[in-house]
């Protein structure tokens, strides 16, 4: 990934093909969680936050958490036994910033756009595997997603991952 000096940020960037980060090992997989990211996508999208089972991403278990689809529709997933999603957001402009969150409090999964709750499923329960150890790729393609799955093409800045669902007086904090 490259650094975005065009918009006066420092983001990342990504070229929806060869580029992703994958953080270190995290421990194992969290039971409630908050995923949080400024994006700015191109047309094609792609997929934000993976959650991984090893350093590699689409290797062993794998599943797409937040993905932007090409109609600019903003998915949020849990594994569940198959993916379980919600949309945070429909129709986002793209080549613009949007700040996207996930979160999961055991059985809520919640989507929000612009500190703005997208949708929410309150009878999610997600399945963990059992490799005892969790990485988050950021910006590599997925083949178990919600969507297209693709590597994500354009900007992302000031991802955060959490060890709880935050609320949303906090998630909109963090927007504004």
């Amino acid at each position: 990934a490259a650094i975005d000096r065009g918009t006066g940020r420092y983001a990342l960037s990504f070229n929806g093909s060869n580029t992703s980060v994958v953080t270190p090992q995290l421990g194992t997989s969290l039971p409630n969680f908050t995923l949080a990211a400024w994006i700015k996508s191109t047309t094609a999208g792609g997929v934000v936050f993976t959650e991984l089972g090893q350093a590699t991403p689409n290797v062993s278990w794998h599943d797409s958490q937040v993905e932007v689809e090409t109609n600019g529709t903003i998915k949020v997933c849990v594994w569940t036994g198959a993916l379980s999603c919600v949309n945070a957001g429909t129709s986002v402009s793209f080549n613009k910033w949007h700040h996207v969150v996930l979160t999961y409090t055991g059985t809520t999964l919640s989507g929000y756009v612009d500190g703005i709750l997208g949708a929410s499923n309150g009878s999610v329960t997600k399945q963990y595997p059992n490799t005892g150890a969790t990485y988050y790729g950021i910006g590599p393609a997925d083949s178990t997603n919600g969507g297209n799955g693709v590597a994500f093409s354009g900007s992302i800045d000031e991802a955060r991952i959490y060890n709880r669902a935050l609320t949303a007086t906090e998630i909109k904090r963090l927007y504004n």
